[in-house]
């Protein structure tokens, strides 16, 4: 008896001394995956996710103007419809490009784009835009849109080319598949108007 009462304080101690060595502060905040990886020393970006995302944040932001824009001045519905999906899906991704940039330590573009990023709008179009009303809203709306939208397809495909991250890697692959969808569906509409 006398054994098991030394060999469980011996095991007790032996656990004691194992957990104590396992302690530490406990994070218990949720981390995203791109500050996850980053904290476990997995820098997997590179200079082209870099310039992707800071290209593609700018770009999402002029388009959540358009479609503001769409959701008081665009006649149809069917627009309306449309430019609201468009910002929702949108939104998630800016979410998801601050994240990353910030897990990254790369700063987070402020300005409007440096008007190299392919299917940025002009401060002419913009205007152009802003003033239409009506049907008219709606063509230009859709002109525009599918020219920004073809725009956003370029930096996905330049970014499954050369980025190297597989977060960036999927919101590229996730522009390509469905904003081709969406430019598909407002060529139909502008043919229809």
């Amino acid at each position: 008896m006398h054994t098991y009462r030394v060999a469980g304080v011996v095991l007790g101690a032996v656990v004691a001394g194992f957990l104590a060595g396992c302690g530490g502060t406990i994070d218990t905040a949720p981390q995203s995956p791109a500050r996850s990886a980053v904290a476990a020393g997995q820098q997997r970006h590179n200079d082209a996710d870099v310039r992707f995302l800071q290209d593609l944040l700018p770009h999402h932001v002029q388009s959540g103007r358009m479609t503001d824009l769409a959701r008081t001045k665009a006649a149809s519905p069917r627009v309306r419809a449309l430019a609201a999906r468009i910002r929702a899906e949108q939104d998630q991704q800016v979410t998801r490009i601050r994240d990353l940039l910030g897990a990254w330590g790369v700063p987070i573009p402020a300005g409007g784009g440096n008007g190299q990023v392919p299917g940025m709008l002009s401060d002419q179009q913009i205007q152009q835009l802003s003033s239409a009303s009506g049907n008219d809203f709606d063509q230009t709306f859709l002109r525009l849109m599918i020219d920004h939208q073809q725009g956003a397809i370029q930096l996905a495909q330049t970014e499954l080319a050369q980025g190297s991250d597989p977060q960036a890697r999927r919101i590229a692959q996730d522009i390509v598949t469905r904003q081709q969808i969406v430019v598909n569906q407002m060529q139909k509409m502008l043919q229809a108007i």
